[in-house]
């Protein structure tokens, strides 16, 4: 059953919400606002650990969430037929289905109940989204 337009607007949405939310949670934790342990799953053992770990962490999130507009462009634009686009998708698919597996290992109970659903999400999302299976409907809805 073909991917709806619609339902791409909402996930890609979704999906920017949580990962700029995320980045957000990341940068109060290298302000000092909120204890490092939360991160890495709880194995980090110093504060520049947690430094070098927060800043890759946040330009990598903001990096997604680009990308993720461009492929929503891409629907839009009737322009999917890039299949860079589509491969780097299913690289951040990877990615996101790895870090579920390291927040189900957490040392911290927080990381595993908060983090792991969003990761999950978003692999999936994400594994859905660069599927050549799937057939983008794009209308003037949109």
């Amino acid at each position: 059953m073909p991917i709806q337009a619609k339902f791409i607007v909402t996930k890609v949405r979704l999906l920017q919400a949580l990962w700029l939310l995320l980045a957000v949670f990341q940068a109060l934790i290298l302000a000092g606002l909120i204890d490092y342990k939360y991160i890495a799953g709880g194995r980090l053992t110093s504060w520049e650990q947690a430094q070098e770990h927060l800043v890759m962490a946040i330009s990598v999130l903001i990096g997604f969430t680009l990308l993720l507009e461009k492929f929503y462009r891409s629907i839009v634009e009737k322009d999917w037929s890039k299949k860079w686009l589509r491969g780097v998708i299913l690289v951040i698919g990877i990615y996101f289905i790895l870090n579920t597996v390291g927040n189900l290992l957490a040392v911290t109970l927080f990381e595993k109940v908060a983090f792991t659903p969003i990761t999950a999400i978003s692999a999936i999302f994400c594994i859905q989204f660069a599927s050549k299976s799937n057939k983008y409907e794009t209308s003037t809805e949109l």
